[in-house]
């Protein structure tokens, strides 16, 4: 009787999966013109300008629809690409776009203070995490250095890799010339009041890789002189 239970248990799971499967396999994607109805009206109300879908791509997945979706916003000269499940469009969070525009220049200032201490960048990303309940006039496109001004202390990260094409020093005078770079390249980024940073740099051929969490208490700030980077060093 137990071993007929299980097996009717068993049973009854199985026609719950297969009716699950055909009603995903059966539910419709949304067309393009159904995309631009929920993308468009959305990002226009938190923005006060139009935005306009180019182009929608979809797959099917397991979990549903998943769509890249590009745009282009009235007054910036570049397109958008938002990657989403179906559901996910139809509630955009509010920093959907400049998201992406606040990566981009925050991604120019690293670059450019790694050229200024002599650095040669293969490839470099940066990410910002700006929290949500600010109050950002965000019809205004606000530019990252400028929220860093006033919210800098609040920004939950501020996340930088970077790929060099130099090698990393093989003799000691020449590991603490690189510690001393480092620090001063630290030292400027505290300067624009970036004080929570997570940061990677990886030499050439990854033979030495740099992993510096920059906590933003300045009482658990390890970093006090160039030796102290030795502790950040990888291998």
């Amino acid at each position: 009787m137990k071993k007929r239970s299980i097996i009717l248990q068993f049973t009854i799971l199985g026609i719950m999966i297969l009716g699950g499967l055909i009603w995903y396999m059966q539910t419709p994607s949304l067309s393009d013109s159904e995309v631009k109805e929920i993308v468009e009206p959305q990002l226009e109300k938190v923005y006060n300008r139009n935005v306009t879908v180019t182009d929608v791509h979809y797959r099917p997945t397991e979990g549903g629809n998943f769509y890249e979706v590009t745009l282009k916003m009235e007054g910036v000269d570049q397109t958008f690409t938002i990657s989403r499940m179906a559901g996910e469009l139809r509630n955009l969070p509010p920093y959907t776009i400049i998201d992406q525009i606040w990566d981009q220049q925050f991604e120019r200032e690293a670059k450019d203070i790694f050229t200024k201490h002599g650095f040669h960048i293969k490839n470099i990303t940066a990410n910002v995490i700006v929290p949500k309940k600010l109050n950002i006039p965000l019809e205004k496109l606000p530019p990252i250095q400028d929220l860093r001004n006033t919210y800098g202390d609040r920004f939950e990260s501020n996340d930088i890799q970077v790929a060099l094409e130099d090698k990393f020093p093989k003799d000691m005078a020449g590991k603490l010339g690189e510690h001393q770079r480092v620090f001063a390249l630290l030292q400027d980024l505290q300067k624009k009041n970036l004080v929570n940073v997570w940061l990677r740099i990886r030499y050439w051929d990854a033979e030495q890789i740099y992993l510096i969490n920059s906590d933003k208490e300045k009482a658990t700030y390890p970093y006090q002189k160039p030796e102290d980077l030795e502790t950040a060093l990888q291998k």
